[in-house]
């Protein structure tokens, strides 16, 4: 009893991990504007899209309502690379797909704990935008303590531009998750949500704004303290700056509210992310 008390101490502190491709790429420059509208289509809000904006709305208050129980908040930083791009880019037919990310992850700083992933992916992209990633991650978080512990992570996603106008894009992404801990037997299935939105800024097409919603489900109950509920939210508000045709920067504040028995978790972080798209 007490050691499955002490895993749901440490996963309260650890929650999932933000997505891999959370946001929707800064868009190229004038050099390459044209041919990247040719593999992005406006696939419209469709019911399908306008239903999942309206859960995950509902999903927001939910865990709003939530909040009226004493919260314990704690800063933290996060530290992003991501990657991705086409197998073979000089053909414009070709619709594999690569994606990979590295990340380290500071948590209550100060306190020890800390979170390193690495996370790569392939897939296809298909004529009117839709996007399909399979792909593998693996964990290694460090508790108060100074011990260690593994979790690896298969996970499945689709993600769509529903609504491209003018400077604005409005992206969609799913993503279903097993978490394999090496602190527990059971598979805890997850399933991730997210509404993401940005809007360039300036005629140089440069800078942009950024903002993201993502609610997680967890699934099912296991041995390592996870519980089938609407377990966690991510709000992101920020900027991009397009340096280069293929690489970008982007930096924010991201607020990550974690329900949970008794005091629920609010991590307060700085995000840099330093992107590269070819």
């Amino acid at each position: 009893m007490r050691n499955r008390d002490r895993r749901k101490a440490t996963l309260a502190l650890l929650p999932p991990p933000p997505s891999p491709a959370p946001l929707p790429p800064v868009p190229p420059g004038p050099a390459s504007a044209g041919a990247d509208r040719g593999n992005v289509r406006d696939l419209g809000a469709g019911p399908l899209t306008r239903r999942l904006i309206c859960a995950l709305l509902s999903a927001l208050v939910l865990l709003s309502a939530g909040s009226a129980t004493a919260t314990v908040n704690n800063p933290g930083a996060w530290a992003v690379f991501s990657g991705s791009g086409s197998f073979r880019p000089a053909d414009k037919d070709n619709r594999w797909r690569y994606w990979i990310d590295a990340q380290h992850r500071y948590f209550d700083i100060g306190s020890g704990i800390t979170q390193s992933v690495l996370r790569p992916a392939v897939g296809m992209r298909f004529d009117n935008g839709v996007t399909v990633l399979v792909g593998y991650g693996y964990f290694n978080n460090r508790r108060t303590d100074g011990e260690r512990f593994e979790e690896h992570r298969p996970w499945q996603q689709v993600g769509w531009t529903a609504l491209k106008r003018d400077r604005s894009s409005l992206g969609v992404r799913l993503r279903l998750e097993q978490r394999f801990l090496d602190i527990g037997d059971d598979v805890g299935w997850t399933l991730r949500t997210q509404l993401s939105y940005t809007r360039r800024l300036g005629n140089a097409n440069r800078w942009q704004a950024i903002a993201f919603l993502e609610p997680f489900f967890d699934l099912n109950d296991t041995d390592w303290g996870g519980e089938a509920r609407l377990s966690q939210n991510r709000v992101f508000l920020g900027a991009g700056y397009r340096m280069t045709n293929t690489l970008s920067l982007e930096f924010g504040y991201m607020h990550q509210y974690f329900a949970r028995p008794g005091e629920n978790l609010g991590n307060h972080l700085g995000i840099l992310h330093l992107k590269f798209r070819r």
